[in-house]
């Protein structure tokens, strides 16, 4: 039988040290248990033959009192090596975030990711407690096993033999109850998947009452699904956990009842064993009562290993200092013979871009045109670095830029993409002046919207056109040589965008900026020094 416990694996790759020190405090808050329960059987003996127990009393106070410092002590370096943990994986795993490529970002997903820091993390920091207790139980129960072996060898192959059904039935039962609640999570993520939907269509469902119907009746039959395929998948483990409890005290039965059939000696010795028994069922009970959560938090082990692996896959960057590349200022950026094929498993499947010849000049304004699908974005991508080319290489003033991209490359670029995202903290903008900012606001005309309060931005509930504002504020405020906007004019009014075109982008060039721009306003063409016409993924002309 193959044991799968990813659970296992997910703490021994994160805190071996911490769990160790945990695990040792368990196994002796174990024989303290064990050896407390020794003390008060022979204590017992003792009372009954009329015997001082001066010295047991005392013993058992030193036990007690020491078995409730370790008590304390697993408490508290079981919480701390649980959120150290927890901590070290979320950080670890949003760094394999940051190292992966776009590409493989979009195809794994954001509420993967999502799920993993939140739900999966979270099911195993309350699970840890858990485990860690049950370590504590089962170290009791070999101790007390080892006990009862010098009481009643029989008794003590009866507790044995009922441990091992009991484990044994246990690991074959979660097996089979592992697949279904895996199913269940999968439809889960289903579901917050439609619940984004909902929430980040809020308006169009709004304005739209057969397509609130259609998402609601969709998110209430996969919601119900999901939860009754979990609920059926627990059920069957509680009824599976009662069954073991019932054959716990049947195995107290069989000892109180039937061992003494079988040996003579044993009526002597079955007070003593039978609290021995008493205390062993509750070890297991222990044992037995973590099941279903330690089946959940295998199963959100199982998920974050799986997502890690998938993020480690697609590593593409290498920050070690002595492959970082330096470039000097701006002259040229060229793509030379630059192809991308979109892999089978992708949306995009079939389509591909390339090859593509051109050479970018400093100081210039350059636009790229061309219909929905040309291709003009994954070129974008590519000459940011976000995606690696599959064939052709990208030189930099005539030197030939590393695929994967580091992220000194990446620092030559201001962008303001499509689909921005706005962050209302200035996140590596705080070098910039004040003075610089605020003739920026005013050219934007956005004086009456929004300032600088310390390290925030004192609003970004704006209208589209303003949003777009604010970022190629952010853009400018991050004060590198190139500029690079997608259709940044698109939702501006007839005025600002005649404003854009005509004042702003010439103040770019007196700064000594490089401007790539994705436009369709045909009306300004003339305001670029160059004009680039993407067909089919290819350059037509220029």
């Amino acid at each position: 039988m193959k044991f799968d416990l990813p659970l296992l694996q997910f703490i021994a790759q994160e805190s071996k040290k911490e769990v160790k020190n945990v695990i040792t405090i368990s196994i002796v808050a174990g024989l303290a248990s064990a050896l407390l329960i020794a003390l008060v059987n022979n204590a017992a003996g003792k009372v009954a033959a009329k015997i001082s127990v001066t010295f047991e009393f005392f013993l058992y106070a030193f036990l007690l009192i020491s078995f409730i410092l370790l008590m304390r002590k697993l408490a508290k370096e079981s919480i701390q090596a649980t959120q150290s943990l927890i901590h070290k994986f979320k950080m670890r795993l949003m760094r394999e975030v940051f190292s992966s490529n776009l590409g493989k970002l979009d195809e794994i997903g954001r509420a993967n990711i999502l799920q993993a820091l939140g739900r999966d993390a979270q099911m195993i920091s309350q699970s840890i407690p858990g485990m860690i207790g049950t370590c504590q139980a089962l170290s009791a129960l070999i101790f007390m096993s080892f006990y009862m072996a010098t009481i009643s060898v029989f008794a003590c192959l009866i507790i044995a033999l009922a441990s091992i059904v009991i484990l044994y039935f246990s690991s074959r039962f979660i097996t089979k109850v592992d697949k279904a609640l895996r199913d269940a999570w999968k439809r889960e993520l289903q579901n917050f998947e439609i619940f984004s939907d909902f929430l980040n269509g809020f308006k169009e469902i709004k304005m739209n009452s057969l397509r609130a119907r259609d998402i609601s009746l969709l998110m209430v039959e996969s919601s119900r699904n999901s939860t009754q395929i979990k609920a059926n998948a627990l059920i069957t483990l509680s009824h599976f956990f009662n069954y073991l409890q019932v054959l716990l005290y049947v195995t107290v039965g069989i000892i109180i009842f039937i061992a003494p059939m079988f040996s003579t000696d044993f009526s002597s010795s079955v007070l003593p064993a039978t609290t021995v028994t008493i205390f062993l069922v509750g070890s297991l009970s222990s044992v037995i009562v973590t099941i279903p959560m330690l089946t959940e938090a295998n199963i959100s082990a199982r998920s974050l290993l799986n997502l890690e692996k998938e993020l480690q896959d697609s590593k593409v960057e290498d920050e070690n200092p002595s492959s970082v590349q330096n470039f000097d200022s701006l002259k040229t950026l060229e793509l030379r013979n630059i192809s991308y094929e979109y892999a089978s498993n992708q949306l995009a499947s079939g389509f591909s871009v390339g090859p593509i010849n051109y050479t970018f000049e400093a100081g210039k304004i350059y636009f790229i045109r061309g219909g929905n699908g040309s291709g003009k974005t994954t070129i974008m991508r590519i000459l940011l670095g976000l995606i690696t080319p599959s064939q052709g290489e990208i030189l930099l003033n005539g030197k030939v830029v590393n695929f994967p991209a580091a992220s000194v490359y990446r620092d030559l670029f201001s962008v303001v993409f499509s689909d921005f995202y706005l962050f209302k903290k200035t996140y590596g903008l705080n070098n910039c002046s004040i003075e610089m900012v605020e003739e920026w606001i005013s050219l934007l005309q956005m004086e009456d919207k929004i300032k600088i309060e310390g390290e925030n931005f004192s609003d970004i509930n704006l209208s589209t056109g303003q949003k777009k504002r604010l970022a190629l504020l952010v853009a400018l405020m991050e004060e590198r040589q190139i500029v690079v906007l997608d259709e940044w004019a698109a939702d501006q009014d007839p005025e600002f965008r005649s404003l854009f075109y005509k004042k702003i982008l010439p103040i770019f060039i007196q700064m000594g900026k490089t401007v790539i721009a994705i436009t369709h306003d045909d009306a300004y063409f003339k305001t670029a020094d160059h004009l680039i016409t993407i067909v089919d993924g290819k350059i037509a002309n220029t």
